[in-house]
């Protein structure tokens, strides 16, 4: 298994596990929730006082993680291994390997984790009473 081409085809059918998420019928969440945030907030008639973005950038400072970045990035990964179990096209050995590969770069301090965000600042105007 080439762990970089699994990873792409894991982190796709995880992006895709966002988009199709429902509660009580209707979608919640997504992959794209950030790049829709302005719109929604300003139709729902919010102003907005600040809007960015911004990446988390997670890797070894000084050669290691601070403990609270290993338990963030041990949750990362096993909430994506615990979403690719959902999916038989995946290959249930490549992800075994995919998450002891991961658990190991961990343990070494070797993994860089990188995610995209969308930051936003808004108020509603108060109503007169």
């Amino acid at each position: 298994m080439r762990i970089r081409k699994f990873e792409k085809k894991l982190c796709e059918t995880y992006n895709k596990s966002m988009d199709d998420r429902l509660l009580s019928g209707l979608a919640v969440g997504g992959s794209r929730t950030g790049s829709k945030l302005f719109d929604l907030v300003v139709d729902r008639g919010f102003t907005v006082e600040g809007f960015g973005v911004s990446d988390w950038s997670v890797f070894p400072w000084d050669r290691s993680y601070p403990k609270e970045v290993e338990t963030f990035l041990e949750s990362v990964i096993y909430t994506m291994y615990h979403e690719g179990l959902k999916y038989p096209f995946l290959n249930p050995v490549d992800l075994e390997s995919w998450y002891k590969k991961r658990r190991e770069d961990i343990a070494q301090s070797r993994l860089v984790f990188i995610a995209h965000q969308t930051d936003i600042l808004a108020h509603r105007q108060a109503r007169a009473l």
